[in-house]
């Protein structure tokens, strides 16, 4: 979530990020989120709703699956995209419910458009990426870098809980 807050700012559009935990609040709003809602005590559709003053989103991105993707969707307009780009939950969501809102259910997975586009199209997106990551107008959160040696160390550390930013190896 905190990379598609930098990355809000920096292509100018409107993020509403919804969280489950209102401690991510501060840091998401700060990065280029437009507008941050906590999940857990309140139906967040009905928040996105008032957000854009009923008309509902224009687009959602979605990586949780299962109930998550279809609360989301009753967020949307009709006929916008929700593009599903992960199933953190392991939950497959109600792809019926959701197509009964109107809304257009999009899969992304990066390694098909890897295959799908072609070699100079791949260079280009690097290229634009890291140009961005070495102008800061991102920021990569590191919780802890690991050697090879201790990759092991660094599997038990990632497989633990409430990490404040990534796991790094490096050679």
């Amino acid at each position: 979530m905190r990379f598609l807050a930098q990355l809000a700012r920096v292509c100018q559009f409107r993020l509403i990020a919804i969280v489950r935990r209102a401690d991510h609040t501060d840091d998401l709003l700060r990065l280029g989120a437009h507008a941050v809602i906590d999940s857990s005590p309140q139906y967040a559709a009905q928040t996105v709703r008032a957000l854009t003053a009923g008309a509902g989103a224009d687009a959602g991105l979605e990586c949780v699956g299962g109930s998550d993707a279809v609360e989301l969707a009753c967020g949307l307009r009709p006929g916008a995209p929700l593009v599903q780009y992960g199933l953190l939950s392991g939950v497959s969501p109600d792809l019926g419910a959701i197509a009964s809102l109107g809304v257009r259910v999009e899969g992304f997975w990066l390694r098909n458009w890897l295959r799908s586009v072609p070699v100079g199209a791949r260079a280009e997106a690097v290229t634009t990426v890291f140009q961005m990551i070495a102008e800061h107008r991102f920021r990569l959160d590191v919780h802890e870098a690991f050697t090879l040696r201790d990759v092991h160390h660094a599997v038990r550390k990632a497989e633990g809980s409430h990490l404040c930013g990534k796991i790094i190896i490096k050679n």
